[in-house]
């Protein structure tokens, strides 16, 4: 079995109220998530949520090291 692909989707979402802490007292109104597939090429795959923020470093980095291994 090996590895043939990373996809990723992006999920946001408007919040009913402010959500804040102490790096960010005002707090934010809009949530989101990314959701990271790896596919294989038996037909198997996995899932998993990770920060919106790691898009670019998924497929910039994670994606080159994943593709043709074997998990």
């Amino acid at each position: 079995m090996k590895i043939t692909g990373v996809r990723t989707q992006l999920y946001q979402f408007e919040m009913t109220r402010h959500l804040g802490d102490a790096n960010s007292p005002r707090g934010w109104k809009q949530g989101g998530h990314l959701a990271v597939w790896i596919e294989t090429d038996e037909g198997i795959s996995g899932v998993t949520l990770s920060s919106g923020s790691a898009r670019r470093h998924i497929h910039a980095f994670v994606e080159q090291m994943l593709v043709g291994a074997d998990p």
